[in-house]
């Protein structure tokens, strides 16, 4: 069917205007030969349709041509709002251009130098971005040198450069300075449009017509023309729209097509199309070839299957009597041949297997019933299920199936196993398939998979390549559910297994529209599951419960509580001994730091917790620390009010010696509430009466003696001398002196305690310790103002050592020598 609907496009821009004047009398002429012709009723309705939409500017809804061949074009009246919105940018856009550019005020964003009137440019025809056109014709060349990427070079792809702005890819350098339209090279300067050549500017603006605007820089407007006249897919109607809503891939009246179909019988019932009618689908009654059945068919079916005994096959056995009269056709219902009987002599001249004449046998036949004689020879006809040779001696009827074994792989191809020929079923082994399935978590694990290799080229491709392949057999399409937790942590994915992440929940949460708590900030319907509710900028109006003012914060959900009360307040403490002042409002626990010291549950020991609440001390963990009966103290935990259990005897230890204390012995104490502890002296020895006399003439000579009677002189203790200054001041304070002495002779083999603290002290005191200090080989400083000036003594193992004498004792030697 011939369908007219474009007319006669120009060729070119440059001839447009010529054209669509030639075009648009043609389409006059045709509309008053169509006139004359009085072809169809409705001329005088669409010729007043036509008149107003010349006067209005506006068209009726353009009819849709069929489903395959849809028409963009809509009611004027709806893109009203949008042509003028576009408009209006497109406008804004030119005269911005111009008004910076004849300022000059717009920059260049190679060289960044400001283009005037009287610059030579180039804008780029995507973003209508404007340049220097040395710069840009620098820029370009650049990037036509530049070498292309490797992955890039072998899709034939030509050198480009792109555009500063859009990154538009142009394959030639611009080198010449021409007006905005590219008609004039050179143009004189324009003060009212720069760089503007002030002719039409005539550019293609994807219609019959051009731009009929002054050369100008920026878009093109639309085109306000009238369109030419449209027929329609039938050739049946013709209309006319403005420019920009006219149809030109062609429009349908939707009057039903009518046309005769190849049947020759019936008519196209389709409303009017473009291309021709399709097949006819009508239904018409037929019979089978063999005449038993009936049905109806399509039409086109008919056309198809045309014969002169019948429209189609029923599949049943033809059953139609050979020309012999006696013999049936056995063939499945077929198109009409002529029946005759293939048994009759001059048919059958040879014995079943076609190899012996009926002659060589001995056997004449002279009609169709006289039996087909058989030869000795091997029928050796090629079976109809494979290309064996049947086995069987000469024989009448069809070959009995092959019973021969063939070599045949398993579907996974890994083996090989020898089954009976024509077998439609393929061997199978037991190897697993150990390809991932779709979703990459789960394995096929089918036994002879027929698609394992497929898998396992595709994951050699994808290593390769590092390129997600697609799944393509389905046998290895997860048929699993996914059922993983999905990101809102309340429903789960409800799609097949899958690789990747799974997609957002889309399940609602709410029908109804959610307020905020303040009834001023709305979240409609239907909220999404995980959708965060508008948030409510509006101040909360809840009042805090303490009756304080309000704290300004914006509208929460109830779930979300208020800011604490920040007020200042006198509250009481915990214990309720003392009231803190200066707490915040919003604070329910205060403590005033002191010790609770409330007898605990024991009744002995007291809290030591600090300011709680009453009624919860802690439980008593103390020793019991009471004096048992031999002395001792009881190092049970506290289990007052009982009595200490003293019905085992004490274990401690204690030290029995002799009368003169040179023999000393650890034995346990042995004492309990019914036994005394073990009290009695040891007898002294002759070794202590030896000792005893040889100490006696030591101290007579001045000579020391080991506790064994061996001599000892010590003549490191005997040159060692303390300081005068430290001396003098252990005569003063003897008792402050010793004390401090043991405290710094402890520090000496104690490798735990980096550093020993004083409390303050007066300046004689701190200046003693430092001398002390110095003797022991420690570093000492003194730290904090005076009155709280103390003095610290550092760590310095291994190298700190005792003296050899005490300062007692070099006091006592001092003393004795005068």
């Amino acid at each position: 069917m011939s369908n007219n609907s474009l007319g006669a496009i120009p060729a070119s821009d440059s001839e447009s205007d010529g054209v669509y004047e030639q075009t648009a009398s043609e389409f006059e002429s045709e509309i008053e030969l169509e006139t004359n012709e009085n072809e169809h009723e409705n001329n005088n309705a669409e010729s007043v349709a036509l008149e107003d939409l010349c006067l209005n500017g506006a068209a009726s809804e353009v009819p849709s041509l069929e489903q395959n061949d849809e028409n963009d074009v809509s009611d004027v009246s709806e893109e009203d709002d949008s042509d003028a919105h576009s408009e209006t940018s497109f406008q804004d856009i030119t005269d911005q251009l111009i008004a910076e550019i004849s300022a000059g005020e717009y920059p260049c964003l190679i060289c960044t130098e400001d283009i005037t009137p009287k610059s030579k440019i180039w804008n780029c025809p995507t973003c209508y971005r404007v340049y220097d056109i040395d710069c840009i014709s620098d820029w370009a060349g650049r990037g036509l040198k530049a070498p292309i990427p490797p992955g890039e070079a072998n899709k034939n792809k030509r050198p480009n450069w792109k555009c500063p702005s859009c990154n538009g890819a142009f394959e030639k350098q611009p080198k010449t300075y021409t007006c905005w339209c590219g008609k004039v090279q050179d143009p004189f300067v324009n003060e009212l449009v720069p760089h503007s050549c002030g002719q039409t500017c005539g550019q293609s603006i994807d219609c019959v017509h051009g731009c009929s605007s002054a050369c100008h820089p920026g878009p093109h407007v639309e085109c306000s023309a009238m369109g030419p006249v449209m027929s329609c897919a039938c050739g049946r109607s013709r209309r006319q729209w403005p420019c920009v809503l006219t149809p030109y891939k062609g429009w349908s009246c939707e009057v039903v097509c009518g046309e005769i179909m190849p049947c020759g019988e019936h008519t196209c019932s389709r409303q009017c199309h473009t291309g021709l009618c399709s097949v006819c689908v009508e239904t018409t009654p037929a019979k089978c070839f063999c005449g038993k059945t009936e049905k109806n068919i399509t039409c086109h079916m008919d056309e198809e299957m045309q014969n002169q005994n019948g429209r189609y096959s029923c599949e049943d056995v033809c059953d139609t009597l050979f020309d012999c009269g006696i013999h049936k056709c056995e063939e499945i219902c077929h198109p009409f041949v002529s029946h005759e009987c293939p048994l009759i002599p001059s048919r059958q001249t040879h014995c079943y297997c076609g190899q012996t004449k009926n002659e060589d046998l001995g056997i004449e036949r002279t009609k169709c019933t006289d039996a087909v004689p058989t030869c000795s020879l091997t029928c050796s006809k090629t079976l109809s299920s494979c290309d064996h040779k049947c086995p069987q001696k000469c024989h009448s009827g069809d070959c009995p199936p092959c019973k021969e074994t063939v070599k045949m792989h398993c579907s996974c191809g890994r083996q090989t196993f020898s089954v009976p020929c024509g077998t439609s079923e393929t061997p199978k082994c037991t190897h697993k398939c150990a390809a991932l399935l779709s979703c990459r978590k789960h394995y096929c694990m089918d036994e002879c998979c027929e698609w394992e290799a497929v898998a396992i080229q595709r994951e050699k491709q994808r290593k390769k390549t590092g390129a997600q392949i697609p799944v393509e057999e389905p046998k290895h399409h997860c048929e699993k559910n996914c059922n993983r937790l999905l990101k809102c942590g309340i429903h789960r994915c409800p799609d097949r297994c899958h690789s990747g992440a799974c997609k957002p929940c889309m399940q609602a949460t709410s029908w109804d529209d959610v307020n905020c708590p303040c009834g001023r900030t709305t979240t409609y319907a239907p909220i999404r599951c995980g959708t965060a509710l508008e948030v409510c900028a509006w101040p909360c109006e809840r009042d805090p419960p303490c009756g304080h003012r309000r704290i300004q914060h914006t509208c929460h959900s109830d779930s979300e509580p208020c800011p604490p009360c920040p007020v200042l307040m006198n509250k009481p403490c915990q214990c309720g001994k003392s009231t803190v002042k200066g707490v915040r409002c919003f604070q329910t626990q205060v403590t005033c730091s002191q010790t609770c010291g409330e007898l605990l549950a024991c009744g002995v020991h007291k809290c030591s917790k600090h300011c709680h609440v009453p009624g919860e001390c802690e439980e008593c963990t103390h020793g019991c620390g009471k004096t048992l009966s031999c002395g001792h103290v009881c190092k049970a935990p506290c289990h007052a009010p009982f009595p200490c259990d003293e019905s085992e005897l004490c274990k401690e230890k204690v030290e029995v010696t002799c009368e003169c204390g040179n023999i000393v012995e650890e034995r346990e104490c042995g004492g309990s509430k019914s036994t005394k502890r073990h009290e009695e002296e040891l007898p002294c020895s002759a070794d202590c009466y030896n000792k005893q006399r040889l100490k006696n003439m030591a101290g007579a000579l001045d000579i020391a003696v080991t506790r064994s009677g061996e001599r000892v002189i010590d003549y490191a203790a005997i040159m060692f001398e303390y300081p005068e200054e430290i001396i003098d001041f252990y005569r003063q304070e003897p008792s402050f002196c010793i004390e401090m002495e043991q405290k710094i002779a402890a520090l000496v083999n104690d490798e735990s305690k980096k550093v020993l603290r004083f409390p303050p002290m007066h300046t004689a005191q701190r200046a003693f310790l430092h001398q002390l200090a110095e003797v022991y080989g420690f570093t000492s400083i003194s730290q904090d103002p005076e009155p709280y000036r103390s003095v610290s003594i550092m760590q310095n193992f291994p190298y700190a050592a005792k003296p050899p004498i005490t300062i007692r004792d070099c006091v006592m030697r001092r003393n004795s020598s005068v």
